[in-house]
């Protein structure tokens, strides 16, 4: 009796063994499809760039300075190991990573060498001289960025590139001024908790060596020398920006002329700290900030605009690709807009999202792919390393990224059942309870939740991280926005909306 047990226990295992092996083998084989559907689509690509950002981040959690040469010796030696091993699969690939790894390590070392400038080591006070490059006025005072031309008694005989300073009265200078001034400067702050958000860092990287107060009168003077070309030209952009961003204020008033302000000229000191506050808890911190949605939305105007000029010919509309036409057209119009919104680093990222979805028209490339978002990335560690640290890229790219995953999801599933010719299912009882949500949820108003769901899902550990906080009213900000703004808009806005950085 005993030893049938033993056999029928060991038959018992025998069989849970090889239900396990067939289970193991199946999800081995599935694995492997996938692989194999990922290389035919050439989608292994998609990690160069997350290659190239880990190469940054070790960088940046490096304990010393690493070497600038030594950085591109490696660089070099991987690129070059990696084109003799191009005839080679797998040792080309690994070759592939790591030199991408290498190139992300060197664009962040390289990045802060170009950058590097005098800091202030510790409070002071001393007589400035230079050149304003950029005024954002307030309801009282305003601050402004100087570049540096001398000082005289600051701490350790430090001369600061740029110092941005605030100063309480109406400014009686404009950027482009050469004014002089006594101020109290002391060093840009480094983060208050560990893991915080550390200014001193983007400080370095915008080359501010200290921050402080105006004491005094501020003078405007003439120059010893004339202003670079470029300071001029920014300068007066500055300039128109902050006139249109007073006129809009004053006109409207209050909260709503701030709100005003800010969307059309990306100005937001005029807002009080209580309406931040509002739109903050909200989750539509974006409609104030010229980023996504507003790069999107004018380049979609661009776009469509010229289109529809150019088709009023019918010479054109028939005889050139004037769809083309208009993508090149609004190629230049976003550059432009990005020049007179300040071209900070959360517009340029949209910019290049938004310039890659143009010339995907050109190309007659599919417009919203994870490709493109991975080119993005590419251009941001190639210029701009230190952006990977910051809350801004974060959120940006990881809304994008569900977004474009999950819509890639739905089109795929679209398309397979058009070419299988199935129609939707028509189920009872629960079943069609089931397909009627999904039915609502994947079209109509219900997308704009399904949109915000994913991207708040996807950004909510970064917001945890950078913030210490959860924004739950964003599920109902944001589709209110787009319903209310976008809406209103023409019908491609909702297209170019869709695939914007910050929705």
């Amino acid at each position: 009796m005993a030893r049938s047990a033993d056999v029928a226990a060991g038959g018992e295992g025998r069989g849970r063994a090889a239900l396990f092996e067939a289970r193991a083998g199946k999800l081995v084989a599935a694995l492997r499809a996938a692989l194999e559907q990922e290389i035919a689509l050439r989608r292994p690509f998609l990690w160069l760039p997350v290659a190239g950002g880990a190469g940054a981040l070790v960088y940046f959690a490096a304990d010393r300075e690493p070497s600038l040469s030594v950085a591109c010796g490696l660089f070099l030696a991987l690129s070059l190991l990696a084109f003799v091993l191009r005839a080679h699969g797998r040792a080309f690939v690994v070759a592939v990573t790591f030199a991408c790894v290498a190139a992300g390590f060197f664009s962040a070392a390289w990045r802060a060498a170009r950058v590097d400038a005098p800091i202030l080591p510790r409070l002071g006070i001393g007589f400035l001289t230079g050149f304003v490059e950029e005024v954002d006025l307030r309801r009282a005072g305003a601050r402004f960025i100087m570049r540096v031309a001398s000082a005289e008694g600051l701490p350790g005989d430090v001369t600061p590139a740029r110092v941005r300073l605030t100063t309480r009265g109406e400014p009686r200078f404009a950027a482009g001024d050469f004014i002089a001034l006594k101020a109290r400067l002391l060093p840009p702050a480094h983060a208050a908790l560990p893991g915080g958000y550390d200014f001193a860092r983007d400080a370095y990287f915008l080359r501010l060596g200290g921050v402080g107060n105006a004491l005094g009168r501020i003078d405007v003077i003439e120059p010893p020398d004339p202003a670079p070309l470029s300071l001029r030209f920014f300068a007066g952009l500055d300039r128109w920006r902050n006139a249109l961003a007073l006129r809009v204020y004053r006109r409207l008033e209050g909260d709503v002329g701030a709100i005003a302000a800010a969307m059309v000229t990306g100005k937001r000191d005029f807002l009080s700290a209580e309406a931040r506050e509002m739109i903050r808890r909200a989750g539509i911190f974006h409609i104030i900030t010229i980023s996504g949605i507003q790069m999107t939305l004018v380049a979609g105007i661009f776009f469509v605009g010229f289109r529809r000029l150019l088709a009023l010919s019918r010479t054109l509309a028939l005889n050139y690709p004037i769809k083309k036409w208009a993508a090149a057209l609004a190629i230049v119009g976003a550059v432009l807009y990005d020049l007179a919104t300040g071209s900070r680093v959360g517009t340029e990222r949209a910019l290049v999202m938004t310039l890659i979805m143009m010339t995907a028209v050109l190309f007659d490339r599919p417009a919203l792919s994870m490709r493109n978002l991975a080119f993005a990335v590419v251009f941001v560690l190639a210029f701009e390393p230190e952006a990977l640290l910051g809350a801004s890229f974060q959120l940006s790219f990881a809304a994008v990224a569900a977004l474009v995953a999950v819509y890639e999801a739905r089109g795929a599933s679209f398309a397979k059942r058009r070419e299988t010719g199935a129609e939707p299912r028509v189920g009872k009882g629960f079943e069609a309870l089931r397909e009627s949500v999904a039915g609502h949820v994947l079209h109509g108003p219900g997308a704009a939740i399904f949109a915000t769901f994913c991207a708040t899902s996807a950004t909510a550990s970064f917001m945890a991280n950078d913030f210490h906080e959860l924004s739950p009213y964003v599920l109902i900000g944001n589709p209110l926005f787009r319903k209310i703004i976008l809406s209103h808009s023409f019908p491609a806005a909702s297209v170019f909306a869709a695939i914007s950085t910050d929705l």
